[in-house]
């Protein structure tokens, strides 16, 4: 990825943190493929931000169902957003 790096913030929705996650989503899904069960189970994400990585990450796993978790209750409505917009019926919605 050539994007500029944008300032440093560290809340979830900024576009730092948007830039961050995806810069660092494949290396983290590659890693996921290996170690997340083969078998249909739920997983619990924490600290789930902006919900980018589990929305990215949920349709390479139909197999698994996604249960996002944060302190900040203010993201949930972005992941609902992201959720939606994605078309990912194995998030649970919050």
């Amino acid at each position: 990825m050539n994007q500029e790096m944008p300032p440093l913030d560290p809340h979830p929705l900024s576009k730092y943190v948007a830039w961050a996650g995806s810069r660092n989503r494949e290396p983290i899904l590659g890693l996921l493929k290996e170690k997340l069960p083969k078998d249909p189970e739920r997983i619990l994400e924490l600290a789930s931000g902006s919900g980018m990585h589990i929305n990215y990450f949920a349709p390479h796993f139909d197999h698994l169902h996604f249960q996002p978790s944060d302190k900040d209750i203010e993201v949930f409505d972005n992941i609902k957003k992201l959720t939606s917009e994605r078309g990912n019926d194995n998030i649970a919605y919050c």
